[in-house]
This record gives structure tokens, C-alpha cells and sequence, in this order.
């Protein structure tokens, strides 16, 4: 068995502070309504399994319980000292993969704003090992609070790629009952306020439109509801930027015209207490009850206490059980036609099948030579209504198609809708890049941390396509290596000036940058299957190999606008990069929290790549595998007494990961490469700058009824006579004011500091020093054939 590049490709606390997991409730607060008498249960998850058994065999989904209840029966289960610290043990392994560790320790965001940071400062290895000395001294409560713990941490980092979901936090999830929630300003100009949305609806209900008029939410639980949001929002999400994170509290329209994210505030990832109070401006108040609910693959028989709960969902993957509303779903998900987005969107011109790229035609005076390419994920998938086989495929052909009609159809502007886009393929963001501007060679420069398991892992993969006995011997596991492995070895790589690696040493160093060692910067080489496609060789991107020539230019690059929210990440950011850097693109962001300014468009990852775990461990074990099939056990067995053995035998992450995807054995995973400007001598990850969008927009009520009003919204700041939001252009950090080239005439240096986003060349004194020594020591140890190359 292997996996392929696709499996990793996306889409002491007195140095740190955790967010505490909440106590329980006091005792004297009022019991909500439940099905039996409390008096009937010793222990709340009992209570918690009495209401699945009761419900289950009528419920078409999820059987919902008391937040409160629910709650405490998390918090009933007894704390797994051994097991947790053997949890941390190979957590810490695996971090090593993790690219930014050391700058995550300062947390600094340069060019940002003053007092700004990307982060609070953490150590996480450190804290790492002071949580497994907190299980050891019975510093937690509960294996909630333990596992919970350890998320919130890694999510503290401010990187989205960085994340471990543990089992007990699968089946009971909590939620604000009936209540999304709408971040909208009146006319544009005015501060946006909170809404309910099913308000919204209400107000714009077809039949009788008028008729109602939304209150915005004043206070909730009795705190400003912009105090309230902002805290709720650092600990909900782990984007790094704080208007991002507003953001995603909310419903976002983007993403939901492909049948996805309802905000973070209707699925908290902790408890917020027994209710949820909402005062209205229109003094009218609400209190609603907080819920779980048991996802439809939980069995909670006999689950009668803490221990019994453990024993149900904490010891490996649960056998799947189908509820009546996923049969039925089943049975009826059964069109051939290609679907069509949600509401409030117009009908698309073009449309990829899973939703993940859209083309759209602007109507109306002014408008009318105007598309607009809205990409609410970069992550493709085969939906109904296709032929295609391959997702990129399709996708490259769809985006192609639409750019020749709206040639040929006279449109001359483009707006690139990326809002609630948090990523996907890596080769899919290149190749709408490409096809944009298909005279520019990317450039995408990357690398990545260095460290033992790395190290050999990379030098035996590159030994072994180097090997032309192992090829004649065993062309099974030559083709297996490449396919899996190949953009490992360096070979198949360019450096940062686009030319070959004169040797492994040359390519991996380490050199030293910040206190820590890297790889050198490397480039995807698309002219090379092995070299540049992490998603398998049945893509080639647009202008390479057999999709060479490209198709002509089809718009100008000051014919385009980027209008994003701050959710993109990860791929959206490397072709953010690529279009604002190359190209000169410019950006507009929309929403954000209440106040007057710029704001990033890019408020996600800016990292190059996701390594899931279960990528790095087959990848450990590979390594162990073929080392063994072509240079002997004993090879293998002093291989296996370095980080590449511990990570391989990895065992305890498969047991206690969250098993919600069937598809995934360990939950989470790292950022494996830093994505890096251009010429940028400091090498400082682009994740730890600032860079204001050149404009900024509220979402208005009208916006929200009908996304055309923001594209033409968007149209008019940058090509128009509209407005920007108060103060949000002119930033120094702004692509229009680094290129010199105002946006929509605006001056500048307006509100600018006169600094370009060039970073210094004082940074980083150390970098491109390589660490003499290191490798050879470590190769000398070893002593496996497979190290000197």
C-alpha cells in the first residue's frame, strides 16, 4: 500500500497561555428540560446515552441533548494519563515536519499594524512536553480538557494546516440552536451590525417582502456583541488574522453557494454555557437553549458513566451505522445534471460539477463587459453532470472554456471572487495562474524544515530513483516511489533561480535561518511529472507538456480584482501570491470586524503545503520498506533506530484520532513547506507579513440578498465611481502602493508610511549558512549506503 501526493495536498504555562476549557456550571444554575426525571440518572452520560436509545430509532439525523449535559459527561471522563502522553509523544515527532516552529516563538507580524502580532508567542514543542507533565501531576480534570488542551494549542499558532482533532471530541458537538448569524452594514458606509439571519430571511421573504424589519444584536450574554464575537472568534478558529476570524463567525455566502459553511458561531468547538442570551437594539430579547448533538454514527449502548463512554469512543474507529437520513440521501442522490449554486446567486454561464468554480456574466448598464469567476474552493471534486474523471481536469477545461466565451463575448473586466475559499490543489491554483498570465513563470518558491527524519527520508528517496538496479529489479517499487515520493527527490526540482540542484547537499543543506534549519528554497519544475505534480500525472498544468502551448492572454492584469473576506488560505494564498506579485493584481476584502481601516484579503495559511499525518507516517514506513527491499535488513534496522523508525511506529494517533472522516486515520497534520517572496533575501515566511488589500468593502442587507450587488460593488470601487471603506486604502503594504499604481486613481502614498512590502535585508543574517557538520554526522551514524550521495 502507498499514497500518493494527492493524500497530503490540500485543499508549564507560565510561557503560554491555553484558553481554559470552561468549568462546570454551578450547581444552583436552572436545569434545562430534558426527557426523564434527573433524579433517574447517576451520571450524565447516562442520561446522555438514555436520550440517544430514546430518540435514535425515530431520528432521520442527529439526536440533540442539553449543551450542559453534554458537557459534563465530556467532562465525566476520567483522564487517560498514559495514553495522553504517549498521544504527545508522537505529536511532537511529527511537529518537527511543522515549517515555521521558531517563528511561531515570536509571533511577530512584519509590516503589520503596531501592537499587531501573527501570534501570541509559543513554544509548542515546550508546551507540548509542559501539558504531558500536567496529565503525569494530575493537573486536568478529564480527558476533554486534556485533548482540548492539546488542540487549542496547536491551534494557537495562528496556521490552519496545524491541527489535531482527538476522538471524544466526535460524538457530542455542540451547538447555538437555530442561530446563524449575518455581519452587515446598513449602506456600505456605516459600521456593519449583527444579525440573525433567519431575520434576514424574514425580511426578504418573496411573499411578503417589507413586511418585517431585522433588529441588529446589541449585547449577548450581556457583553457588547462585538466584545462578545471578538473573543469568541480567537478561539474558534485558527486563522491568524482577527478580521478573518470575525468573518468566519459568520454565515459566509461564498462558500455557502456550494452547499458548505454556516460559520463557527452555529458549531462552537466548545461548550458556551447551558443558553445564549441575544439583546436586541429594538430592546426585545431572546434566550436560547444550547445544544449537542450525537453525530448519526455514535452508539452510545451501554454507555452508562465516564469509563463506559472512554471505552465506546475513545479505544479506535467506531463501526459506522447509516441513519435513515443518510439512506436516504443515498437513494436519492441520483441526478445527472450538474448543479446548480445555492440562493442568492444568479445562473451561471459555466459551472465545475462539485460548485468549486464558477463563471458568471455581469448585466446592467456599465456592467455588461464584465465576468466574474467566483472560487469558493480550490479543491475540485467529480459531482453529477460530468464526463471527466479527474477534477483538475475538468476544472481546467470548465475555467478555459469560460475565458475563450467571455473573449469572444467582448468582456473586457474580471473580478475573481475567493471569498470563503480556505484552499485545495496546489496544481490547480497554478494552473489559473498560468492561464491567466501565461507568459509568466511562476514562481512559488518553497522549503522545508529541516530535521532528521526529513533528512533521510528525503536522501533515501532520492538514492533510490537514482538506483537503476532497483528500477531492473523491481520496476513495481521504482514506479511506487515515484509516484508517491518523486517531488521529494531534488532532482526533480528547480532552485529559487529556476535551475537544476547540482547535488542532495546542495538542495537540502540545512542552512540556517532564524534560530532553526531549512532546506533550500525549491520551485515545482511542471515541465517534469515527478517535479511538480502533487496531485498525480494525470494533470498537466496550462503551458506545460502536453497543455503547451497556452491559450493567449485573455485579460489584462489591471483589468482584474481579487475580491476575498480573509478565509483564504493555503492554496488560495500561493495563487494570491502569484497573481499580486507577478502579476500586480490588486484586491478588494469584504467585511471584517466593525471598524474603520484596511484589512488583509489573505488571512489564512500562507503555507505552500499541508502534510497530513497519515501522509508522514506511510511515508516513514515506505522509507523502512524499500530500504530493506534493495539495501538489506541491516540498513533497515539502523534506519529504523533513527526519527524514521519513531515516527513509523506511530500507534497511538491511530487510536485516539477523531474518526468522523471514515476516509482519514489520524486527524490533523502539519505545514510541511514555508511559501516564500521573491528575491526576499531575509527568507521570512510570507505567513509573517501583513498586506493589506488595496481596497475594503462592508457587506450591506443588499449584498447579502443578491451577491451580484457586491461584484458590481466591487466593479465600481476599482473601475467606477464607488467608495472604499474609510482609511482602507493607501496602506503601505497594499500591492497598488508597493507598485506605485493607485488603485482607481487614489494617490499612492495615502495614508502611507512611504515603506514598500520589500522586506529588509537586515533579517536573517544567518540565512543560506549551512550547518557543516549536522548531515555528516548524522550519515556517519547511521552508516546506511543510502546517505552518501
Amino acid at each position: 500500500m502507498h499514497y500518493s501526493l494527492a493524500v497530503f495536498v490540500a485543499a508549564a504555562h507560565a510561557h503560554y497561555h491555553v484558553p481554559n476549557v470552561p468549568r462546570a456550571v454551578a450547581e444552583d444554575a436552572a436545569p434545562l428540560p430534558t426527557l426523564f426525571a434527573r433524579q433517574q440518572f447517576a451520571q450524565p452520560c447516562e442520561e446522555v446515552s438514555a436520550s440517544w436509545s430514546a430518540l435514535a430509532p425515530e431520528s432521520t439525523g442527529a439526536v440533540f441533548v442539553g449543551a450542559k449535559l453534554a458537557y459534563d459527561c465530556l467532562n465525566s471522563v476520567p483522564v487517560d494519563a498514559e495514553g495522553d502522553v504517549l498521544v504527545i509523544q508522537e505529536l511532537k515527532r511529527l511537529a518537527q515536519f511543522q515549517s515555521n516552529l521558531n517563528y511561531m516563538k515570536d509571533g511577530t507580524l512584519k509590516d503589520g499594524p503596531d501592537g499587531v502580532l501573527h501570534n501570541e508567542p509559543v513554544d509548542i514543542l515546550g508546551e507540548l512536553d509542559a501539558i504531558a507533565t500536567g496529565v503525569q501531576n494530575g493537573t486536568y480534570e478529564s480527558e476533554f480538557e486534556v485533548q482540548f488542551t492539546i488542540s487549542q494549542l496547536l491551534k494557537s499558532g495562528g496556521d490552519n494546516h496545524f491541527s489535531w482533532r482527538a476522538d471524544i471530541m466526535d460524538p457530542l458537538r455542540f451547538l447555538h440552536d437555530r442561530f446563524a448569524l449575518v455581519s452587515l452594514s446598513k449602506d456600505g458606509k456605516n459600521l456593519p451590525k449583527v444579525y440573525v439571519q433567519r431575520d434576514l430571511f424574514s425580511a426578504y421573504n418573496a411573499s411578503s417582502p417589507g413586511n418585517f424589519t431585522p433588529s441588529a444584536i446589541k449585547t449577548i450574554d450581556g457583553k457588547s456583541v462585538v466584545d462578545y464575537i471578538n473573543d469568541f472568534a480567537t478561539t474558534n478558529n485558527g486563522w491568524h488574522d482577527a478580521d478573518a476570524q470575525w468573518n468566519r463567525v459568520f454565515v459566509n455566502q461564498a462558500s455557502n453557494s456550494n452547499g458548505e459553511d454556516f460559520g463557527s458561531w452555529t458549531y462552537p468547538n466548545n461548550y458556551v454555557g447551558p443558553t445564549t442570551t441575544y439583546a436586541f437594539e429594538n430592546g426585545s430579547t431572546i434566550v436560547t437553549e444550547n445544544k449537542a448533538y450525537i453525530g448519526g454514527t455514535a452508539d452510545f449502548t451501554g454507555v452508562t458513566d465516564g469509563s463506559t463512554f472512554f471505552a465506546a469512543f475513545c479505544q479506535g474507529a467506531q463501526k459506522k451505522t447509516q441513519t435513515q437520513n443518510e439512506a436516504r440521501q443515498v437513494a436519492t442522490s441520483t441526478s445527472d445534471v450538474l448543479p446548480t449554486p445555492m440562493g442568492r446567486y444568479p445562473s451561471a454561464a459555466f459551472v465545475q460539477s462539485s460548485l468549486a468554480f464558477q463563471g458568471y456574466y455581469l448585466n446592467g448598464t456599465g456592467y455588461d463587459k464584465t465576468a466574474v469567476l467566483a472560487i469558493p474552493d480550490f479543491g475540485p471534486k467529480i459531482g453529477k453532470g460530468t464526463n471527466e474523471t479527474v477534477a483538475q481536469i475538468e476544472t481546467q477545461k470548465m475555467v478555459r472554456a469560460f475565458f475563450a466565451d467571455a473573449v469572444s463575448k467582448g468582456k473586457e473586466k474580471l473580478i475573481i471572487d475567493l471569498r470563503g475559499n480556505g484552499g485545495g490543489t496546489i496544481d490547480v491554483g497554478f494552473d489559473l495562474f498560468k492561464q491567466l498570465f501565461p507568459d509568466q513563470d511562476p514562481f512559488g518558491g518553497t522549503r522545508y524544515r529541516a530535521h532528521e527524519a526529513h533528512q533521510l527520508f528525503s536522501a533515501a528517496v532520492t538514492s533510490a530513483l537514482n538506483n537503476n538496479t532497483l528500477k531492473a529489479m523491481n520496476e513495481t517499487v521504482y514506479d511506487t516511489i515515484e509516484d508517491s515520493y518523486g517531488v521529494f527527490d531534488y532532482r526533480n526540482v528547480r532552485d529559487a533561480n529556476g535551475s537544476s540542484f547540482t547535488s542532495f547537499w546542495d538542495y537540502y543543506g540545512p542552512y540556517e535561518n532564524n534560530n532553526d534549519t531549512f532546506t533550500s528554497i525549491r520551485r515545482y519544475n511542471y515541465s517534469n511529472i515527478p517535479g511538480g505534480y502533487t496531485s498525480g500525472s494525470d494533470f498537466n498544468v496550462t503551458g506545460y507538456l502536453s497543455e503547451a502551448p497556452a491559450p493567449p492572454q485573455p485579460f489584462k492584469a489591471e483589468n482584474i480584482i481579487l475580491v476575498q473576506d480573509g478565509s483564504c488560505s493555503s492554496t488560495c494564498a500561493i495563487f494570491s501570491e502569484l497573481v499580486r506579485e507577478q502579476a500586480g493584481v490588486q484586491q478588494i476584502a469584504v467585511g471584517g470586524r466593525p471598524q474603520y481601516g484596511a484589512m488583509q484579503g489573505v488571512g489564512g495559511t500562507k503555507g505552500a503545503n499541508i502534510g497530513n499525518y497519515p501522509f508522514l507516517v506511510q511515508a516513514m514506513t515506505s522509507t523502512l520498506q524499500f530500504t530493506a527491499e534493495y539495501l538489506g535488513e541491516s540498513a533497515a534496522l539502523k534506519l529504523n533506530a533513527s526519527a524514521v523508525g519513531a515516527i513509523a511506529a506511530t500507534s497511538q494517533l491511530y487510536i485516539r484520532s477523531s474518526h468522523a472522516d471514515e476516509d482519514t486515520s489520524i486527524s490533523g497534520g502539519v505545514n510541511m513547506l514555508d511559501n516564500l517572496r521573491q528575491h526576499d533575501a531575509t527568507e521570512r515566511p510570507l505567513e509573517f507579513y501583513y498586506e493589506a488589500a488595496d481596497c475594503r468593502l462592508f457587506d450591506t442587507f443588499k449584498s447579502w440578498a443578491d451577491v451580484t450587488v457586491l461584484w458590481k460593488a466591487a466593479y465600481d470601487a476599482k473601475w467606477g465611481n464607488g467608495t472604499c471603506v474609510q482609511g482602507s486604502t493607501g496602506d503601505k503594504t497594499s500591492i497598488s502602493v508597493v507598485d506605485n499604481s493607485p488603485f482607481n486613481g487614489e494617490t499612492a502614498s495615502q495614508n502611507s508610511s512611504g515603506n514598500s512590502t520589500e522586506p529588509g535585508q537586515s533579517e536573517g543574517a544567518a540565512s543560506g549558512l549551512q550547518s557543516a557538520g549536522l548531515s555528516v554526522v548524522v550519515a556517519a551514524a547511521m552508516g546506511v549506503a543510502l546517505l552518501m550521495l
